[in-house]
């Protein structure tokens, strides 16, 4: 699934770090999301909480 955080948040997502340690910069916008990965995120702050909050 698209993350959809620069349509839904106005955030630019700069790297994720996966469930076993590795971590992905710049992924692509076809990269696909799972349940456990860490978001790194650059954006506004209340943009930031607002995904914590609905994702």
């Amino acid at each position: 699934m698209q993350s959809g955080l620069r349509d839904q948040f106005n955030l630019l997502l700069l790297g994720v770090k996966r469930k076993d340690g590795n971590f992905a910069f710049r992924p692509p916008s076809s990269f696909v999301l799972e349940a456990g990965m860490t978001l790194i995120v650059m954006g506004d702050i209340d943009n930031i909480n607002l995904a914590r909050e609905k994702l």
